[in-house]
């Protein structure tokens, strides 16, 4: 209405208009085309090697689903956990920093009176305080008293045990464990029975490993997302498994084979991305996989794979024992990373750049947008700019300290390719029982292998006296950063009490037993159908409404691009073909279309 009566007088007002209107539209546009926040998913194996995997290892046919995952995103082929066992690896990867300053030094077990330090903020708590829903589901590790279990650490949701199902006592009924892996699983008097969690309480007790099935998981992760959903908020979601490491087979398989645990992982991974992809949130959503432990060697035949990275040395010495689970040799601490996020990262490659599980907390600040604490040291060094290929592999240098559970000193340490021990030790072998954990070494001299081309770690470098003192002052920068440290140094309880242990009972038994036949029916309805209580038709988004610019937002951009163009189709109209121009006359016409432009 108000064009229809001013064009004839004022053709400046129209021109005026317009432009407001365009730069309205495009503003629209742009708006709605702010970054949506992406979900998280981490998968979490336990004892996967590095070679467990067909991105890392071409012979190894078994992982499909892994495979699939590593051609939508990064594969970093130079990865390292946390800590040499469990907790002090998990606890690594939720603060960013390691043992020394997170106080996580080893394993917590049922009689342990503390856990993860309640001064440390874990990524559950940076990420809830950022609006997102938080779940965890598996073995939890970081202590099973009430201040340290999931629900007091960030995380909205919890089902799981508190900790390995090794260390106490399961019931198997349709499953079992072969008897060559060297696991005391039997519940007797003198063992303590492992909880099962959902939240703050306990499911049954005794753990039926049945409940512990990925097809469980899928259930509880299901009905997580569909609650994150629901609050309309992106989410976290931790799952961590207990694969490979404690090798759980159906009494139906007779000849138990190392290769259905991989497809056990793989289908693992795989059903994570189904449950994001029936709800069209695959494309913004961060999913990683990667492995908390290195390989147990006691698992014999179904021990993981370590690649390349045999650490023949230790096999070859003296002192004997594994370089795998619970030493700091190569094999042991390098483990699979894949990262996928199709809306986040510019390329596919494989990464041969150092890194640790340290990396992950000050990556996703970066790239969430969330603030670390200023009170204290964090670890890690950002992997953003490789996501967004931003810098070469070589552009970041670093020395990486593997630290030992009873000393503040660096006795172990990666600088560049160089891989140097001041200490070495070993882990229990298969069909053996000899503890070489109380055989470890100290070298006056260290040993170096360079894994360039010694990557089994057999040949001890010869060096001079220059060379011996380059390693010295890497020990002492090492040795430095924990010492000198001036942030906030953590320190866990790690004594141990009966009156520690959790039950849900005075005789610590109870139970809510799934059984197979369960588990194959919630298998059955997850294939046939997803139009159960847990999903609601309208709440099943499509990918474009996670993306990073909203359909809506490029409707709006469109719209005034095409206005501007229609803008300045008419000028030209008006300067050519009629007198009711506002501009003054111009004799020359490349003045004339300067300024046409520049209006």
């Amino acid at each position: 209405y108000y064009i229809t009566n001013n064009l004839s007088r004022n053709v400046n007002t129209y021109y005026d208009l317009m432009s407001r209107v365009v730069l309205l539209l495009l503003l629209l546009g742009i708006s709605s085309g702010q970054r949506v926040k992406p979900n998280i998913v981490i998968t979490i194996g336990s004892g996967v090697g590095w070679g467990d995997i067909g991105v890392n290892n071409p012979f190894n046919t078994l992982t499909p689903k892994i495979n699939k995952l590593a051609s939508t995103g990064i594969s970093y082929l130079d990865y390292h956990i946390g800590g040499n066992t469990a907790s002090p690896s998990v606890a690594a990867l939720l603060t960013g920093r390691h043992g020394q300053r997170n106080g996580v030094r080893k394993d917590f077990t049922p009689l342990s009176v503390g856990g993860l330090p309640s001064d440390e903020r874990t990524l559950a708590d940076y990420l809830k305080s950022d609006g997102y829903a938080t779940g965890f589901i598996g073995v939890w590790d970081m202590g099973h008293q009430p201040q340290f279990l999931p629900l007091s650490r960030g995380f909205d949701f919890f089902y799981g045990t508190p900790y390995d199902p090794s260390h106490g006592c399961v019931h198997l009924n349709e499953l079992y464990v072969p008897s060559n892996c060297n696991f005391n699983l039997t519940c007797s008097s003198e063992k303590i029975g492992v909880p099962l969690m959902e939240g703050d309480k306990i499911l049954e007790q005794p753990l039926n490993m049945g409940n512990m099935s990925d097809v469980m998981f899928y259930a509880k992760a299901k009905k997580f997302v569909h609650q994150a959903r629901k609050q309309k908020k992106p989410f976290l979601l931790i799952i961590s498994l207990i694969t490979i490491k404690l090798p759980v087979f159906s009494v139906n398989e007779n000849i138990p084979k190392k290769d259905s645990l991989l497809a056990q992982l793989d289908e693992s991974v795989a059903m994570s991305q189904e449950l994001l992809q029936s709800y069209g949130i695959h494309h913004n959503t961060i999913s990683i996989f990667t492995s908390k432990t290195g390989p147990r060697d006691a698992n014999c035949d179904f021990s993981g794979d370590v690649g390349p990275y045999a650490g023949y040395w230790q096999r070859l010495s003296s002192s004997h024992g594994a370089p795998t689970l619970g030493s700091n040799w190569e094999g042991a601490t390098r483990v699979p990373f894949v990262i996928s996020w199709p809306h986040g990262i510019s390329s596919v490659y494989r990464n041969t750049r150092l890194t640790s599980a340290v990396d992950l907390v000050p990556t996703l600040a970066e790239v969430i947008g969330f603030n670390l604490l200023a009170d204290r040291t964090f670890d890690g060094i950002s992997m953003a700019q490789d996501w967004r290929r931003e810098k070469s592999d070589d552009n970041i240098q670093r020395i990486l300290c593997f630290l030992e559970s009873d000393t503040d000193q660096v006795m172990v340490f990666r600088k560049d390719q160089l891989k140097v021990y001041f200490r070495t030790s070993g882990a229990r072998e298969c069909n053996s029982t000899h503890d070489p954990t109380k055989a470890d070494i100290q070298h006056l001299y260290p040993l170096v292998f360079d894994l360039t081309w010694d990557q089994g770690e057999l040949h001890n470098m010869t060096y001079d006296s220059t060379f011996a003192a380059s390693l010295l002052q890497y020990k002492r920068e090492g040795d430095a950063m924990f010492s000198q440290d001036p942030g906030l140094k953590s320190v866990a309880d790690y004594s141990e009490s009966e009156s520690a242990v959790i039950c849900c009972n005075s005789r610590c038994e109870c139970s809510s037993y799934a059984s197979l036949a369960d588990l194959r029916f919630l298998m059955f309805n997850k294939l046939e159908s997803d139009n159960n209580d847990w999903i609601d038709a309208d709440d099943v988004d499509e990918d474009i409404n996670s993306a990073v610019v909203p359909i809506y937002g490029l409707v709006f951009i469109c719209l005034g691009v095409m206005c501007l163009v229609v803008f300045v189709m008419y000028k030209s109209y008006l300067a050519f073909f009629t007198n009711k121009s506002s501009y003054e006359p111009i004799e020359d016409k490349s003045e004339m279309w300067r300024k046409i432009i520049s209006k």
